[in-house]
């Protein structure tokens, strides 16, 4: 729940208590004074124990002695957080390129961040899903060995990194270097996305399903300046374009393309 919602719902139950104390001043709230920790439980990532208890206990009360204004609330809760839900889905997913297309029209740097962009995005789908064949073949050996230690760490945690709501902000090619038959590019890279771990039950245990999070990268791809022959992902014949016609994989100048390091220089979330 974000601080909005958390506010509304605050509100609502706020009121409900005035409607109560209004009508009965000289009810004895004992049953509430048990009620310790809610804020600093749920602050400091817990389950929420006694707090979330009591708070249920306090719902249920409200619920039997004032049906109709609790229902009215509870009822108001639950279409925000669908809402929220629903919007947030709107940028699942999102892998267009018009961010892109839109700054750099007429460039001839548009296809290789193109490409850049999509083999960002496509590891990430990777990693998420533990795909360990896809990501052998976008990103280098080195990188691939780091992410295969750290998801193997996740599986026995029987935890999930969940990356969903990709939105390109903006992507930028700051140099090139060629040395000893390859080229190296250096892109900056911003977007929006929301970024989670989850149990085997899927309740999250870091992070927000409600944050958005502006992550900024310093990405670093590289290329042989041999031109490909065959798809390395498929071994297909390729066309005379950067997109193999058989598994779609982005070949960038039909030379063999992949990620060889990802720096995180700047996160900050959005409200």
């Amino acid at each position: 729940m974000n601080k909005k919602n958390a506010l509304l719902f605050i509100l609502g139950i706020i009121t409900i208590m005035g409607i109560l104390l209004s009508q009965n001043p000289n009810y004895n709230f004992s049953l509430l004074a048990n009620d310790s920790g809610f804020d600093t439980s749920y602050d400091s990532g817990g389950s929420g124990g006694d707090g979330d208890a009591g708070s249920i206990i306090y719902l249920i009360y409200l619920f039997i002695e004032y049906p109709i204004p609790t229902s009215i609330v509870i009822i108001i809760f639950i279409i925000i957080n669908i809402q929220e839900k629903k919007k947030r889905r709107t940028y699942d997913n999102n892998l267009n390129y018009q961010t892109i297309e839109k700054a750099y029209a007429g460039s001839p740097n548009v296809e290789l961040l193109k490409s850049a962009y999509y083999i960002f995005y496509e590891t990430q789908m990777a990693w998420m899903n533990f795909d360990y064949k896809r990501l052998r073949e976008l990103v280098s050996d080195e990188l691939y060995n780091t992410y295969y230690n750290q998801l193997e760490t996740l599986k026995l945690k029987g935890q999930r990194n969940v990356m969903e709501g990709f939105n390109l902000q903006y992507i930028k090619l700051l140099s090139t270097k060629e040395e000893n038959g390859v080229i190296e590019y250096c892109i900056e890279l911003k977007v929006s996305l929301y970024d989670y771990l989850v149990d085997a039950n899927g309740v999250t245990v870091r992070g927000s399903n409600s944050r958005y999070h502006a992550m900024t990268y310093l990405l670093t791809f590289a290329s042989s300046t041999k031109k490909l022959e065959l798809c390395p992902n498929c071994n297909a014949p390729l066309p005379e374009t950067s997109v193999c016609s058989y598994c779609h994989s982005h070949v960038q100048g039909l030379r063999e393309f992949r990620l060889v390091k990802k720096i995180n220089v700047k996160q900050q979330s959005v409200e």
